[in-house]
């Protein structure tokens, strides 16, 4: 009877707080929806400074709007441009568009569940001393993982990016401008593992087309030592050895033909 009496009790309680849990879930909805998210242009300059004290680089946007994606907000940034750390123009987006995650309130940092990024145009580049800048900043193999741009982007779930444009210039090789059109990019997180997927169209006397995932797993990200998985090359009519200008090979390699490595 007395084990009962406490079942029953116990019961009672978790019945109350799952109750007032479903309240308070449903008034916090109720307030993102029907209050935050059509005031959220308003918190323009709240949203760049707090992305940008995650990623640890200047954020600017310049116009700010949002909706609902299912139960989660989502943010339509306009104008998001990214300076370096002398506060110079290192990427510039026209639209970006971004869904919230709720871990965010328990992180108490923007965290997002998906975002994606329409058009973009990117430029990375190898100096002589070896140095690798991406979008105009400096990528340091010996910084410290915490608190870098690195960091923040691998623990976000999901970024895709449309139609982007990318170029590589390597210094340290002496080699030309690499132009990749037409690139369709998707990195998806589940906790440590990462998979991606990426389709470029290569100039037209190196490959048609160029595909690469990969299925790869890392607690640190940011240190390149820690990146273990599978890597999957596709290119198909595709000069062998145009690629040796930007790339050494493991062996002698000339002609055309399809490649899977």
């Amino acid at each position: 009877m007395v084990a009962t009496a406490r079942r029953g009790r116990l019961w009672r309680v978790l019945s109350v707080a799952l109750l007032v849990a479903w309240f308070v879930a449903g008034a916090g909805f109720l307030l993102v929806r029907e209050v935050l998210v059509p005031r959220v242009g308003e918190f323009r300059a709240e949203v760049a400074s707090a992305i940008s004290a995650a990623a640890g680089l200047p954020v600017s946007i310049e116009n700010l709007s949002a909706d609902l994606s299912g139960l989660r907000p989502r943010l339509h940034l306009a104008g998001f441009e990214l300076k370096d750390s002398s506060g110079r123009s290192a990427l510039r987006l026209e639209s970006v568009d971004a869904t919230l995650s709720w871990s965010s309130l328990l992180r108490a940092e923007p965290h997002f569940h998906r975002i994606e990024l329409k058009g973009p145009v990117l430029a990375m580049r190898r100096e002589v001393d070896g140095a690798i800048y991406v979008a105009g900043v400096r990528i340091d193999p010996e910084a410290s993982a915490d608190g870098t741009l690195a960091d923040w982007l691998f623990a976000q779930r999901e970024i895709v990016v449309r139609d982007a444009n990318v170029g590589w210039t390597d210094a340290l090789r002496g080699a030309p401008e690499l132009n990749l059109a037409g690139v369709q990019f998707r990195l998806l997180r589940r906790g440590p593992r990462y998979q991606f997927a990426l389709q470029a169209h290569a100039p037209a006397e190196l490959a048609p087309m160029v595909e690469v995932r990969g299925d790869l797993e890392s607690r640190t990200p940011a240190d390149r030592s820690s990146w273990a998985g599978q890597l999957y090359l596709v290119a198909d009519e595709a000069s062998l050895g145009g690629w040796r200008t930007w790339i050494d090979y493991p062996v002698a390699l000339a002609g055309e033909g399809g490649v899977r490595a």
